[in-house]
């Protein structure tokens, strides 16, 4: 994994913040994501193909807000429970960034905002 800088833009309030995030480079960390991971869970960027892209929350101890891109802007954001392995998303998408649970909702992150890596 490579660590990276992502910028959030928000489209409601014309405000942009910087985070550091953790890019999955190979199939496998895709993959593993943050499976396993307890405890402070860092921001996670999975790099995709466009298509119609699922995630889901197998052996991933901790809730996370799950947002969905295509070309930059957030099209969905969902909230992933705990070891749940029914399928999240669906959407037409080519990212989707792992935040720990309430991140979006404490920044006002929503659709229509802007993710850059």
């Amino acid at each position: 994994m490579k660590s990276i800088t992502l910028s959030i833009t928000s489209a409601h309030r014309n405000t942009s913040t910087q985070f550091s995030a953790l890019l999955c480079e190979t199939e496998a960390e895709k993959q593993k994501g943050l499976m396993g991971v307890s405890g402070r869970v860092p921001i996670m960027v999975f790099q995709f193909s466009m298509g119609h892209n699922h995630m889901w929350m197998k052996n991933t101890p901790e809730p996370l807000d799950i947002v969905f891109c295509l070309r930059g802007e957030i099209v969905d954001v969902k909230h992933g429970r705990p070891n749940d392995e029914a399928l999240i998303g669906g959407k037409m998408c080519d990212m989707v960034v792992e935040f720990p649970a309430g991140f979006c909702h404490a920044l006002k992150i929503k659709n229509g905002d802007r993710i850059e890596k």
